[in-house]
């Protein structure tokens, strides 16, 4: 029976390497998931010398929206709590004629379990539309034995993005509408209508109101320096997208991103909600603490709560309890500190990470809902001072011209 290399994530998340005998490479992942080990690649001792088959290739790669990730999850998840193995509900996806790009990656993401990858590589290899952090909480899920689990959680939030996206869309369907308008009213007042009043007035000797003259200097100021401007702008934006590119750059992007009014809340909401669900699940199905702690820390994105992921991480490692942890990272709310503690000492720690979760999604959607409905009163009370601006200095400066039309008696 020939003997296949292989590298494998073990169920602390640790990359390992050995050999397995096994008829195919079919039947060596098969050996490796009874071992509890997760297969990266596995390759023959006569292949070690081409190019390892499970790098991605490019151009195989295929792009998915949003919605046919959304079906990708709820149908995998569906299957295999059905009872099907993840290949065959692969299958079931690839046989599908709705979507041609679905259909094809579900394709690809087989054939690469077929050579022995794991579904979080897999995902990887088929679409970048998956995404690090959609990748890391199924590495999770499989190690954990979650996989359908995650998955559905996930399915559930991507769909409440999804809706709360279309509801902001539709949200501002009416002030775009009004700001086009308010854009050509404007433009009409200030290039046309305000120059030849200037004229006017010029005629009659008086001089222009203190809005008109505003009004004139934007004018003037779009006319001659607009191309600097939009080149200094350029600049500046080409330099800070070059900065937070850098690992320090973009560490300092992420914590300033926490202190965003109502931005920083929603995010900081989202990540209390990830914590806790993907804990959960990880703990209620038998994953040591520590080794949860260190999948989760690879699914967070934001690399300032990565980083302090890594101290809980580290002070749990040393046998620190998880609330006492969070209480040194100084990055958790205190609420969510006491319930994980009354879990701790209660011997129920998943379900209290569980209601936790919960707590913070309701919290996060509420964030997100007050956010959406800010947006709109906001947008028309700034076109009305424009416009309000504008229609005065119009008002004022043909009341001037009129009155210095007047004969003098």
């Amino acid at each position: 029976m020939p003997k296949f290399h292989y590298q494998a994530l073990d169920i602390s998340g640790k990359t390992v390497h050995g050999e397995v005998e096994a008829r195919s490479r079919t039947d060596a992942s098969t050996r490796l998931h009874q071992l509890k080990l997760q297969p990266v690649s596995i390759k023959s001792p006569e292949d070690s010398t081409q190019p390892n088959t499970l790098q991605t290739n490019p151009s195989e790669q295929v792009y998915l929206t949003r919605q046919q990730i959304i079906i990708f999850s709820d149908e995998i998840s569906t299957l295999l709590d059905s009872g099907l193995r993840l290949e065959a509900a692969l299958k079931v996806l690839e046989d599908m004629d709705e979507h041609v790009n679905l259909k094809k990656a579900s394709g690809i993401i087989r054939q690469r379990l077929r050579e022995g990858s794991n579904l979080a590589t897999a995902l990887r290899a088929a679409s970048p539309s998956f995404g690090e952090l959609y990748c890391n909480l199924i590495s999770a899920g499989e190690v954990s034995g979650t996989l359908s689990q995650i998955m559905r959680r996930q399915c559930e939030y991507m769909t409440a993005m999804q809706d709360l996206s279309s509801k902001v869309l539709q949200s501002l369907i009416y002030p775009a509408f009004i700001v086009v308008v308010a854009i050509f009213v404007i433009g009409g007042f200030v290039f046309f209508l305000i120059p030849r009043l200037t004229l006017l007035l010029n005629t009659t000797g008086k001089k222009l109101s203190l809005p008109a003259q505003f009004l004139l200097g934007v004018t003037y100021g779009i006319e001659h320096y607009s191309i600097p401007a939009i080149l200094l702008a350029g600049a500046l934006g080409g330099g800070f997208w070059f900065y937070i590119s850098t690992p320090a750059g973009k560490t300092w992007w992420h914590r300033y991103q926490l202190h965003i009014p109502l931005i920083g809340p929603i995010i900081h909401a989202q990540f209390y909600a990830q914590f806790a669900n993907t804990l959960a699940n990880l703990v209620g199905n038998g994953v040591p603490l520590l080794n949860g702690i260190q999948l989760l820390r690879r699914a967070t994105s934001n690399l300032f709560l990565h980083g302090k992921m890594g101290q809980v991480t580290e002070d749990v490692a040393e046998g620190a309890s998880l609330s006492h942890a969070m209480s040194r990272a100084e990055c958790f709310p205190s609420t969510l500190i006491d319930l994980i503690k009354v879990g701790e000492q209660t011997g129920e720690l998943a379900r209290s990470l569980a209601k936790v979760g919960m707590r913070y999604e309701r919290d996060m959607l509420k964030r997100i809902q007050r956010l959406t409905a800010i947006i709109q009163p906001t947008i028309i009370i700034i076109l009305a001072l424009v416009v309000g601006t504008v229609v005065i200095a119009i008002v004022t400066s043909i009341f001037e011209a009129v009155a210095g039309l007047r004969p003098k008696v």
